[in-house]
């Protein structure tokens, strides 16, 4: 299977800034990156491994007011297309050392505030069942409306509020 990723952000960040950018497609296996480009306008940019060997991150240094980029990529999908649902759960003492990093929560990402909700909401569903029936769940009760998030929007906000954008409904249902 074959993507194609573009998009065209505009952020206002103020004078002389430094920002970290998680945007590019990752290399990694069970995808090839046929092609990308990503375009700054007026930044000098540092590239930097990502988090457990994942993808790179960006240190971008701007010396205007707004930070202007385009990406655009071109990515053949190879791995399997397994079904969500037919995924078991792995006992947490079983999981890899790396994945521990992504089970704490974090500043955009309280998942201890939603143990109430998932108990409730999703009783009886283990593994990639459950992860669907959230998946479905942000689906169907978050409205996707631009510029309704910002740097300060955590996952909290996103679920009192019922909208937000991409990295929103990713916050959502990781935490979830």
């Amino acid at each position: 299977m074959y993507l194609t990723v573009e998009l065209d952000m505009t952020y206002s960040i103020g004078p002389s800034r430094t920002v970290m950018l998680a945007i590019e497609a990752a290399r990694s296996t069970g995808q090839t990156l046929i092609a990308d480009r990503l375009e700054i306008k007026g930044a000098s940019l540092h590239r930097i491994e990502g988090e457990s060997g994942v993808g790179t991150r960006i240190w971008a240094h701007l010396e205007e007011q707004e930070l202007n980029l385009q990406y655009c990529a071109e990515v053949e999908v190879t791995r399997d297309d397994v079904p969500l649902e037919d995924l078991v759960a792995e006992p947490v003492h079983a999981l890899p050392a790396p994945a521990f990093t992504y089970l704490r929560p974090s500043r955009f990402c309280q998942s201890d505030e939603f143990s109430s909700f998932v108990t409730n909401r999703f009783s009886g569903l283990e593994g990639g069942a459950k992860i669907a029936a959230i998946r479905d769940w942000v689906a169907r009760e978050i409205l996707y409306l631009e510029a309704t998030s910002d740097t300060q929007t955590t996952v909290v906000d996103t679920f009192a509020r019922r909208e937000g954008v991409c990295r929103d409904f990713a916050h959502l249902v990781c935490a979830l």
